[in-house]
C-alpha cells in the first residue's frame, strides 16, 4: 500500500491528520480501511483512477527488463 501511503499524503493530508486524532483504540484497523469505511468517496471515486495510471506504468517497467 505504499502507493496509496504516497498518494493520500500529497492529494489529501487532512484525512492523515483525522486520523491521527482518533483515540488509540479506534486505530486498530489500517488506514486504507478506515477511509474506505469514513471517507469512501476518495477510495471509489478518486483511487480507482490513480491505480491504474499506476499499475499501467508498473506493466511498462516490468516488459521493459
Amino acid at each position: 500500500m505504499l502507493a496509496f501511503d504516497t498518494w493520500i499524503r500529497n492529494h489529501h493530508p487532512e484525512l492523515l491528520t483525522e486520523f491521527g486524532r482518533l483515540p488509540r483504540s479506534k486505530k486498530t484497523q489500517t488506514f486504507y480501511n478506515w477511509v474506505k469505511e469514513n471517507h469512501p468517496g476518495v477510495i471509489l471515486q478518486e483511487w480507482p483512477a490513480v491505480a491504474r495510471v499506476r499499475a499501467r506504468r508498473l506493466m511498462r517497467e516490468v516488459e521493459g527488463e
